[in-house]
């Protein structure tokens, strides 16, 4: 059984090498149920495209010129910090404007509609990201292999964590805004759940000491 390692392509595509040629992994979930819980992907084919030297030569330079103008997480969140402590300061409270007089019934179906939202914004952002790679390689991806992949190591404490995390901290927030009816809430819902969707490409990544099985491959029909 081979096993293969992934380097970055962009947000949507991995690249990895076999047998001296170069692919491209699509990890974007097949399904909605991967969106809500990423590891699920590893039940199903996914898509492989293979590119060409130059393709990848591209991809490579690309990526290597991006790395000069990352931003380091610490500035984000350092930035957060400011932003709040200075409204705290001036003694601002930006969620009065938010404030409505809803029913229940109303916020719920406005919940609803904000995770449907959330959701084709996440599709949306992935068709944007495929956009990108076909730009970068100057030609469309066709001719899909199909093939099931597995880590061999498989970070429990990671995925569950994120999970819960994440999705305690979405069911958190919808709760706030459905007995408080603040719009506040329901747009941080809407923020969170489309990091989450979008984040459900974990199941596949680019970590140094990661390999993962080809467990089978079976060609389009």
């Amino acid at each position: 059984m081979d096993t293969i390692q992934f380097t970055y392509g962009n947000f949507r595509y991995l690249v990895f090498e076999r047998e001296g040629q170069y692919y491209l992994l699509d990890r974007s979930p097949s399904y909605f149920i991967a969106y809500l819980f990423s590891p699920i992907s590893w039940l199903f084919y996914q898509k492989i495209y293979l590119i060409t030297q130059e393709g990848y030569s591209k991809i490579q330079q690309k990526n290597d010129r991006a790395k000069k103008f990352v931003l380091p997480a610490s500035f984000g969140a350092g930035l957060g910090v400011f932003v709040y402590n200075w409204f705290r300061f001036k003694k601002i409270d930006i969620s009065i404007y938010f404030k409505t007089t809803f029913s229940f019934e109303i916020n719920l179906i406005l919940l609803l509609l904000s995770l449907i939202l959330s959701y084709t914004l996440a599709k949306l952002f992935y068709v944007y990201r495929k956009k990108n790679i076909i730009s970068l390689l100057g030609t469309e991806l066709r001719h899909p292999q199909y093939m099931k992949l597995k880590p061999q190591k498989i970070d429990f404490k990671q995925l569950i964590g994120y999970v819960a995390v994440m999705g305690g901290l979405i069911l958190f927030m919808a709760v706030c805004y459905l007995y408080s009816a603040n719009l506040l809430f329901c747009l941080i819902t809407i923020a969170l759940s489309f990091i989450y969707f979008i984040g459900s490409n974990i199941a596949f990544g680019t970590e140094v000491n990661q390999f993962y099985k080809i467990v089978d491959i079976k060609k389009d029909s």
